[in-house]
Order: structure tokens, then sequence, then C-alpha cells
């Protein structure tokens, strides 16, 4: 259920209080009146406000403990953070794989033409 905020029109305290939608103007009561409803904004945990998330690495499948690993880890691999982060790690994966393959074809190129092929 939503919780909500309500202040006293009288003396001016605020109060947090849980309550289905449909009962959301059903507000406590202080100084013998229903206190008024207000509008705060909503808390939503957020990467940024404390380290405690864990996650796996889209690049290793490590476990990632906490925000200073995880944007040690963004930074590295120059990756984006969060939502686009399975994306970019799979564009990183084709773009290594792609390098690997270079390399090995300039490598078998290298042996044929030592090898007077």
């Amino acid at each position: 259920m939503p919780t909500y905020s309500a202040r006293c029109p009288k003396c001016g305290t605020e109060k947090d209080y849980i309550a289905k939608i449909a009962d959301r103007e059903n507000t406590p009561v202080c100084c013998k009146k229903k206190m008024d409803r207000v509008l705060t904004t909503a808390m939503i945990p957020a990467i940024g406000i404390s380290d405690s998330f864990s996650m796996k690495s889209p690049i290793d499948g490590k476990q990632i403990y906490g925000r200073s690993e995880y944007l040690k880890l963004i930074k590295e691999h120059n990756i984006l953070p969060s939502s686009e982060l399975a994306g970019e790690a799979d564009l990183r994966m084709k773009e290594i794989k792609a390098k690997i393959d270079t390399e090995k074809r300039e490598i078998v190129e290298k042996v044929i033409s030592t090898n007077g092929g």
C-alpha cells in the first residue's frame, strides 16, 4: 500500500500514513481535526543513494557488490550504466570476438606468407 503524508492545519505537525489508494483522503486526526494530505516526492531506490545492491557483471558473470564496483566496471569497459548495460555488453563482446577473429586471420596470413604460400 502507498505511504502518504499529512499536515495538521492548526499546529503544523506532519505525519506519514499508509492507506489504500481509495482511502487516501482518510487522513489521521490531530488537534481534533482531520489532517490535510500533502504531496511529497516519491522515494525511489537508485544507484548512488547507497552501496547496498548487487548484480552480475555482463562482461564476465562475476558478482558486483556496491556502487563503487559498478562504476569501476562501467569505466574500465567503457559501457553505459544500468538499463543499457546488457545491450552494451553484447556489443562489446561482438567487438572483442571480431578483434580476435582479425588477429587470428593476420596470424594465419603471416604463417602462410612466411612458409611461401
